[in-house]
């Protein structure tokens, strides 16, 4: 079975990893712009944790369908099963060959992407017994996968498509109400979670849009569609929290 790498490709990034991303400057600018009292530091720390379930939430909202998956971790659990039910005598030849030629392959690589040999030390290789382990981990976290697949209900081709495009809606929309419910936190008694059309300026406006978009105009431009598409997506969210 062939599955297009690409289709299903995603980053799970770490809370460094967004840390790194975020701009210092976009964060001073919110802090002042929106009259934040907590201090900068803090601040700071909050836009992380937003910025980290949202990146948590897109890299769920790519997963492959479940038929797709289901085979996926049906090959492995099947792969790993037949390697470990391999006769003992047959099994260590087997897995320290494997290790052997795991280890040739590191230096290999190593070899040709350092340019000076004394630099840097060769990559560390796995034992045998990290070997041995590491395919019994497999096996069994492949067989875990698939009991939580089964456990689900089943669904239809037509509801799986419709709960895979809700599901792309979802970070997107968590931001949001994540984002508001920090506006209405740190600025309490001000009705500053707003988003509404101007018809005169032909534009949205109100704190949580301008909040919203400057944030992802820094971290994740290609979110969103455009600044109509971005306030009618503020506005369905805050109709839906009501």
């Amino acid at each position: 079975m062939v599955v297009n790498n690409d289709r299903y490709k995603f980053d799970c990034i770490d809370r460094s990893e967004v840390s790194a991303r975020l701009s210092g400057e976009v964060v001073s600018k919110l802090h002042d712009r929106f009259s934040f009292s907590t201090d900068l530091g803090d601040f700071r720390e909050r836009l992380v944790h937003i910025l980290s379930r949202f990146e948590r939430r897109r890299s769920i909202a790519h997963q492959p369908l479940k038929k797709v998956r289901r085979k996926l971790f049906m090959n492995v659990e099947k792969a790993t099963s037949q390697l470990l039910e391999t006769p003992e005598d047959l099994s260590a030849y087997l897995l320290e060959n494997l290790v052997y030629q795991m280890k040739y392959d590191a230096l290999d690589d190593w070899l040709k992407s350092t340019s000076s040999i004394f630099d840097t030390d060769p990559p560390p290789s796995p034992t045998l017994d990290e070997t041995e382990r590491f395919l019994k981990l497999l096996h069994r976290a492949s067989k875990q996968m698939l009991v939580d697949l089964d456990f689900k209900p089943e669904s239809n081709p037509e509801e799986e498509v419709e709960t895979n495009q809700a599901y792309s809606r979802a970070p997107l929309d968590d931001l949001i109400t994540d984002v508001q419910g920090t506006l209405q936190h740190h600025n309490s008694g001000k009705n500053s979670a707003t988003c509404y059309y101007n018809a005169i300026k032909g534009e949205y406006c109100g704190a949580l849009y301008e909040f919203t978009k400057l944030l992802l105009d820094s971290y994740a431009p290609d979110s969103y569609f455009s600044n109509a598409a971005l306030g009618k997506r503020i506005t369905r969210v805050l109709k839906k929290d009501t």
